[in-house]
């Protein structure tokens, strides 16, 4: 990278790290930081929190050290300070991963920010009936960087250890291990001489997911009952049907994900193998599972697979080669 794109990355990402937090900490204000965010903070780090919340630990762990670090340098609201220094370095990484991300892709630099400035755009959105989320945050960079690694055909280990972390902070890190099938699902056929070469990194790293989902539950406990039932939600048709029906719901839905399906279906069939792949993967499940789960006019459950797929898809264009294509996925000319 050269030094006046360094400091042209540098730059962008700096200012639509702030940018995020602040319009975020707007929307919530200090009081609430203060006040609720740390009320669910604590219940999460005492077991006392509703499932799934706590079961989502990791990132309250990270939080708690962020709020001893902020009393240790003498700050006068530790807990506003460490949460806000710890969201503004997680969007600097999520952005800056992002821009690493769009560049394997093979995306010129230009277009690999403005894929960063699209997903800000979409985090702006994403802020409704929100605490900082920084469990979700940490969602969207483990899976940033899991799909980075295997882009880079990076060490096995690497991918397990991505997934291990991911599976302590959030229970929808579980497709995180299927990441590296994204071009044989795209080409089914060719991979077929291989398959065991493919398949035993996704099963080691779903069992590694399994062991951590039910080991948190059997270490935390169970609640007495499920927040949906505690909140008055039926999950299934009661909740599409809630999402469906709603305008706010839809809204939201729209000004979030914008127009970006419309530009990656136009053309899906000239998409590099590992976006369509990836598409297939995870966009239709997760919109499927997500709306017949949860309310979905909190759209930044939504942000995993457009920073991931529908981004780079919408933006992609046809000539662009991958830096380097993933040495665990079969070529499609076997």
């Amino acid at each position: 990278m050269s030094p006046s794109l360094l400091v042209v990355v540098t730059l962008s990402v700096v200012l639509l790290a702030g940018g995020t937090v602040l319009w975020q900490e707007h929307d919530l204000g200090l009081a609430n930081i203060q006040h609720e965010q740390l009320a669910r903070h604590r219940n999460v780090l005492m077991g006392r929190a509703p499932n799934p919340w706590r079961y989502r630990v990791l990132a309250e762990w990270v939080a708690e050290g962020f709020i001893d670090g902020a009393q240790m340098v003498g700050a006068s609201r530790p807990v506003v300070v460490g949460y806000l220094a710890l969201r503004l370095l997680q969007n600097g990484l999520l952005f800056a991963t992002a821009f690493a991300y769009y560049r394997r892709l093979g995306m010129d630099a230009r277009r690999a920010l403005l894929g960063i400035m699209i997903f800000a755009s979409a985090c702006t959105y994403a802020n409704f009936n929100s605490d900082l989320s920084v469990n979700t945050y940490f969602d969207v960079l483990f899976y940033l960087l899991a799909a980075l690694s295997v882009l880079s055909a990076g060490p096995w280990w690497l991918l397990l250890a991505i997934g291990a972390l991911a599976s302590l902070n959030r229970e929808t890190s579980g497709l995180i291990p299927l990441l590296p099938l994204a071009k044989w699902v795209a080409h089914p056929r060719a991979a077929v001489r291989q398959w065991r070469r493919l398949t035993w990194l996704p099963i080691a790293g779903l069992a590694i997911w399994l062991a951590i989902f039910l080991g948190l539950r059997v270490w935390i406990g169970s609640p007495p009952q499920s927040w949906q039932a505690e909140w008055g939600y039926t999950p299934g048709l009661p909740t599409i049907a809630m999402n469906l029906s709603s305008h706010l719901t839809l809204m939201y839905l729209v000004v979030t994900f914008s127009i970006l399906p419309v530009l990656v279906l136009w053309e899906f069939g000239s998409l590099p193998d590992f976006l369509r792949g990836l598409f297939w993967l995870m966009v239709p499940g997760w919109l499927a599972l997500h709306i017949a789960m949860v309310p979905a006019n909190e759209t930044r459950i939504f942000l995993v697979p457009i920073v991931l797929v529908l981004i780079p898809g919408a933006l992609y264009r046809r000539g662009l080669k991958p830096v380097t294509q993933p040495a665990s996925i079969a070529s499609t000319d076997d």
